[in-house]
Formats: structure tokens, C-alpha cells, sequence
């Protein structure tokens, strides 16, 4: 699953993990509430979580591989354990640094210009600055 869902990859893809993520996050926090009237129930929490870490572990480590930053799967897991915020601020900046505007782009059909309130649809991306979703103020 993970193949499908490098840079370039399908939408759906995307957002399956967008998704899954989300899930094994919110679990987390769901069964920490639940322990309160089910005693027991924090274990399957931190095994939610660890899923979770998992995940990004995983993007984070094909992240590395795609713009051939340093580092290894082992830091990336412990950082991804204990500051995923960071890790997911990290995620999305590398793209943007490396000069792609997303990590799935759009199709070429589907870019929409959003001009103080008045919507454009159906133009291509060349006839854009950048692929996806452009909001101009002004």
C-alpha cells in the first residue's frame, strides 16, 4: 500500500492514508477516555497509537529516500514516537523547499482559481503559476 501512496501517486491513495492516520490518532485518545469505565482498555490505546507512528514513520522514511536527505528509521521512528507534530510540519515543508507546491498534485482538469469570491472552473494548469488549488487576494 505504501507504493501507491509515494509522491505522484493516486489521490485516493492519498487520502486513505490521510484517513487511516486520523483513525489510529483519534483511537488513541478514545480509548484513554474509555479506560475510565473499561479498565484496561489504555493498552489497545498505545497500540493504536504505535500504528499510528508507524505510518508516518513510513512517510517519513520514503521522504527521506525520494530528496535523499540524511538520517535512518530508527531516529525517524523515535521522532515520529514523541514530536509528530514536527515530523508532520516536516512532511509537508520538504516538498515546498525542494519546489513542488504539493505532495499529490492535482489532475490537470481539476484546478480551480478562487479570486475574491469569484470561482473558475475547468482551466488548465499550465494556464496557472502552480498546480492545485491557487487563492488569490487581491
Amino acid at each position: 500500500m505504501i507504493q501507491v501512496l509515494k509522491h505522484g501517486g493516486s489521490k485516493v491513495g492519498a487520502m486513505l492514508l490521510g484517513a487511516t492516520a486520523a483513525v489510529l490518532w483519534s483511537a488513541w485518545i478514545v480509548l484513554h477516555i474509555v479506560e475510565i469505565s473499561v479498565p484496561g482498555c489504555f493498552a489497545f490505546a498505545w497500540i493504536f497509537y504505535i500504528g499510528f507512528v508507524t505510518l508516518v514513520t513510513s512517510q517519513r522514511v520514503d521522504l527521506r529516500s525520494h530528496y535523499d536527505i540524511n538520517g535512518n528509521p530508527l531516529e525517524d521512528f523515535f521522532a515520529s514516537l514523541l514530536l509528530y507534530p514536527s515530523v508532520a510540519i516536516q512532511l509537508e515543508t520538504v516538498g515546498e523547499k525542494a519546489g513542488t507546491t504539493t505532495l499529490v498534485p492535482l489532475s490537470e482538469e481539476s484546478v480551480l482559481v478562487v479570486n475574491n469570491g469569484d470561482t473558475k472552473s475547468n482551466l488548465k494548469s499550465a494556464d496557472l503559476e502552480m498546480k492545485g488549488i491557487v487563492i488569490e487576494n487581491g
